[in-house]
């Protein structure tokens, strides 16, 4: 490799680790409350409440956490750190939605007949990367 090159890549190098601090990491803040019109004797306070983020029209789940639904009302971060499947993840999305569903089974993935779902309207980040959502989960 040629002096040149050496040169060039060492500065690139440099240039990445000096200006990545710039790129800030997508980061939503989400608070989960229960609205009184919601039945507290529909569901089981154990059960599982998932939280999740997606692109609208989708359901596959960019950044995930999982709360018990006695835990609620919360106030949780999402990150890109938080995906489940390392090929989906927050990064360049341009609209998201946020996902809560109550599950009798523990499992996301299958619908149950007592199961509860329910989505928000679609949000950008801002231009430093964040939101802010509240979702009040309600009939």
């Amino acid at each position: 490799m040629s002096l040149v090159r050496k040169a060039i890549l060492a500065w690139l190098v440099s240039a990445v680790f000096i200006f990545s601090p710039l790129v800030q990491a997508e980061e939503i803040v989400v608070e989960i409350s229960v609205s009184s019109t919601l039945s507290a004797e529909r569901f089981s306070r154990n059960w599982p409440v998932h939280i999740y983020l997606a692109e609208p029209g989708s359901r596959v789940p960019l950044s995930s956490k999982t709360v018990q639904l006695d835990e609620l009302p919360v106030s949780i971060t999402l990150t890109d750190e938080d995906y489940v499947l390392p090929m989906f993840t927050l990064k360049g999305k341009e609209q998201l939605v946020l996902i809560t569903k109550i599950s009798s089974s523990g499992d996301p993935h299958k619908q149950g007949p007592e199961d509860y779902r329910q989505t928000s309207p679609a949000f950008s980040l801002n231009d430093q990367n964040r939101a802010a959502i509240e979702m009040v989960l309600e009939e």
